[in-house]
């Protein structure tokens, strides 16, 4: 293996994963190593020991908790690249940020978790590539500005950060299969998920200081699961209209949900739960022009509401579990160009499904 003792102030490496990986933080002494399996860092003094610039396995990086030589800074991981299964931050008491971390760009995945201290990790400020991201239980961190070069990543999930304002780090992030944000009791807005379009499952959930959802009007697409439950009141989503295909939904107590659904869409079903709630549900055949809104009139009663178009037929129709043969019919209703109302008796603590199917619209409606 050879050692370079410089190195242009541009460079790329080519991983042992075939990645090309390419910065300009790579000047002065960097020793060329690539560590091949598992490791773990438990002193300050295994810490400025590290000589790689890649680990093809996992780097955990845990303080031994024993009082002595606890790790405080990361410098010693300066010329780090490249981690091929997971980097896990965790349980370092005395540990601030993570700045030694500067030069790397790609992690299976990176976990940063209960390290109390820690105010900032714009030390991961070059991250492009992640499989899986964990920000967890750091009571002292305020912000995920080290995320902002993330545009893609399969699993994310921001929970229980006390302190944490914002998440303004995550501008760049466009995609996501399953996205998390619970417990994160100071959070204010969603402001920097103003870029995310697409995700197969959204939770927001128990973060006492958010009360609206304004940062994900550019979401056009939950591909199974919609979670919103126990922020701050209004917890009011009117703001995701842009939405054009929908799973299944559940809003928590104080929950409101209101989607538009354009002309010749069809939108998966989604439920209600909870005791009190606006949604949007499922259409069959085609997307009624207005809105379809369901709130509680008492324990055991819902109103169903749509503007209506003009000789269109609409048959409501019922589920609790939304198996093709559960169906069941409640009302049908000709439309006027006014509102449609619908009131429906239900068992007390129950939950469904509501769909709205329109007919006479050109040729069958099917």
């Amino acid at each position: 293996m050879t050692l370079l003792s410089k190195m242009p102030i541009a460079a790329c490496i080519l991983t042992s994963f075939g990645t090309l990986l390419c910065g300009s933080s790579f000047a002065g002494a960097v020793v060329s190593q690539i560590y091949n399996g598992d490791l773990t860092l438990r002193t300050q003094a295994e810490v400025d020991a590290f000589g790689y610039r890649e680990v093809t396995g996992n780097l955990f990086i845990q303080d031994d908790g024993n009082g002595h030589d606890d790790i405080v800074q990361l410098n010693g991981l300066r010329h780090l690249v490249s981690v091929g299964g997971t980097l896990s931050v965790r349980k370092n008491a005395a540990l601030m940020d993570v700045d030694g971390l500067s030069a790397l760009i790609s992690v299976g995945e990176i976990h940063v978790v209960d390290n109390g201290a820690l105010t900032g990790i714009d030390g991961l400020r070059r991250l492009t590539l992640a499989g899986w991201g964990l920000i967890s239980e750091n009571g002292a961190l305020r912000n995920v500005d080290g995320l902002r070069g993330l545009a893609t990543v399969k699993n994310l999930s921001i929970r229980e950060n006390g302190a944490l304002k914002n998440v303004d780090g995550l501008r760049a992030l466009s995609t996501v299969e399953d996205l998390s944000l619970w417990g994160n009791d100071a959070l204010e807005n969603l402001d920097g998920l103003a870029s995310l379009t697409a995700v197969e499952s959204l939770s927001i959930v128990e973060n006492r200081a958010l009360t609206n959802l304004d940062g994900l009007r550019g979401l056009t697409s939950v591909g199974e699961r919609l979670f919103v439950s126990e922020n701050g009141a209004p917890a009011d989503v009117d703001d995701l209209k842009r939405l054009t295909l929908l799973g299944n939904v559940t809003l928590g107590p104080s929950g409101v949900l209101t989607i538009e659904a354009p002309q010749k869409r069809t939108l998966a079903g989604a439920s209600a739960t909870g005791r009190t709630g606006k949604v949007v549900l499922s259409v069959k055949r085609r997307a009624a022009p207005g809105m379809l809104r369901v709130t509680r009139a008492g324990e055991e009663t819902n109103i169903i509401e749509w503007e209506s178009t003009p000789e269109v037929e609409y048959v409501l129709e019922y589920s609790s579990t939304m198996a093709p043969e559960s169906w069941e019919y409640l009302a049908v209703r000709v439309g006027d160009g006014g509102r449609q109302s619908v009131k429906h008796r239900h068992a007390p603590g129950t939950s469904g499904f509501y769909r709205l199917v329109m007919l006479g619209v050109g040729g069958d409606g099917s």
